[in-house]
């Protein structure tokens, strides 16, 4: 009876337990699971802003990384990766800016309250460890590029911010720190109607004059649009992208080919797969737990070594999992 008993206590008092604990009655103390308490909630038009104070566990953050935010809803855990839109701060807190445009961030916008404690991941993301000397940020794209930027210590870096101007819905979020800022008031920084500006490759052409290493970021269909407009006017610039949704996927044949074989060496397995499915879940779909995290292509965590029987390309031994649509057969050490 005193061994049960003894065993009850640890069980209670392990480190992981109590931190569900303090959970369930809202006390930001965790120690072993991040978590962030809400400090404050603002909705601004189609945008909400969370202030957040972090527990221990989530440790310390740096610009351009991003987390992931878990909420309930109707008893089922949803994760979403959000850009932390600030830099680090002696009071530790994290600001989100969330475009409501789907059923989490509806649920953000409902139902989240000051004082709540939410399941969070600790931060990632590694664009903080190059150096660009150009950014360009497309409607809620800036709170990646914002503090980004701001952190460069470039005094030549320059920011391009394209939005909606005339609604005000997206930028209305940063838009005033932005235009206070010392940045915006020595030229640094440019704020452009989207789509007036890349209606003209002429005016990306005379803000790239100079530049030699960028990084853009806003949907999938604005990053095509700036890859275009920068080549036609300076193809020898480096350029990277980041997207709130899949990108860099291998090419997809426009039928929907449902043979394609994926071998994975490592276990022995064979699964068929199509080639309108990310390989990620494709292989989740056949109860395969590969590793995964944002499934964005922003933490790398499903990154993946390709066999080298079975490359893509010449180039690419390793591939996102989440951001690859096969349309060929291939190998890999999974």
């Amino acid at each position: 009876m005193k061994r049960t008993v003894t065993k009850m206590i640890e069980s209670i008092c392990l480190p992981q337990a109590l931190d569900f604990w303090f959970k369930q009655l809202n006390i930001n103390y965790q120690t072993h699971t991040p978590t962030v308490k809400v400090v404050s909630k603002t909705i601004i038009n189609d945008v909400v802003k969370l202030v957040l104070k972090p527990s221990k566990a989530f440790g310390e953050f740096v610009a351009g990384q991003h987390v992931r935010l878990k909420l309930e809803i109707n008893g089922i855990g949803e994760e979403r990766c959000y850009s932390i839109a600030n830099l680090p701060n002696r009071a530790g807190l994290v600001e989100l800016f969330i475009k409501v445009q789907g059923q989490v961030s509806q649920s953000i916008k409902e139902t989240v309250k000051k004082g709540l404690v939410l399941d969070i991941s600790k931060p990632f993301g590694q664009n903080h460890q190059q150096s660009f000397d150009t950014f360009i940020a497309g409607g809620i794209g800036i709170t990646a590029m914002w503090p980004l930027f701001k952190a460069s210590n470039n005094k030549d870096a320059k920011l391009l911010y394209l939005t909606r101007i005339n609604n005000g819905s997206q930028s209305a979020a940063l838009l005033k720190e932005i235009k206070a800022s010392k940045f915006y008031k020595n030229g640094q920084v440019v704020i452009e109607n989207g789509r007036s500006f890349l209606s003209d490759s002429a005016n990306i052409g005379e803000f790239l004059e100079g530049a030699k290493k960028a990084i853009s970021c806003g949907s999938e269909g604005f990053n095509e649009v700036i890859n275009t407009q920068v080549y036609l006017v300076k193809p020898d610039i480096s350029l990277s992208f980041e997207s709130f949704k899949s990108t860099n996927a291998a090419p997809v044949k426009h039928e929907i080919k449902t043979d394609i074989q994926v071998k994975l060496i490592n276990s022995d397995k064979t699964i068929v797969v199509d080639n309108k499915t990310s390989l990620l879940d494709s292989l989740l779909n056949a109860g395969i737990k590969a590793k995964h995290g944002c499934k964005q292509g922003i933490c790398h965590e499903c990154t993946c070594r390709v066999s080298a029987a079975s490359l893509l390309n010449d180039v690419n031994k390793t591939i996102q999992l989440c951001t690859t649509f096969p349309s060929t057969d291939l190998e890999l050490e999974l």
